[in-house]
């Protein structure tokens, strides 16, 4: 799979870089981390609904995810982030009732 151009946030390549403290929310993936990134730290982010679910359910064949970690095992470091689907990243289980913040709060 190769992700689209429809995504909320994308580290495809680089070193040393910093996802943090951000809302994704409405895209086919909500954070992608491609397979040239290197020592990548994702944390603190709510990335929620990505694809959103007009989308997923109503356009065949349609994929997506929350978080998308194509970088290579080890490459990339995930703390604290809010999600509910991923590829080769942790989504930690959300407590019922848990409410995401508001984009800039």
């Amino acid at each position: 799979m190769t992700p689209n151009d429809d995504f909320g946030i994308g580290i495809l390549s680089g070193n040393n870089n910093l996802v943090e403290e951000n809302t994704a929310m409405g895209n086919t993936n909500g954070i992608i981390v491609g397979a040239a990134a290197t020592n990548t730290r994702i944390r603190g982010n709510v990335v929620i609904g990505n694809p959103a679910i007009q989308v997923s359910t109503g356009v065949s064949g349609s994929a997506g995810v929350d978080i998308w970690n194509q970088s290579a095992p080890g490459a990339t470091t995930f703390d604290k982030n809010l999600c509910t689907t991923s590829i080769n990243a942790p989504c930690p289980s959300q407590a019922p009732g848990t409410v995401p913040r508001k984009p800039g709060g």
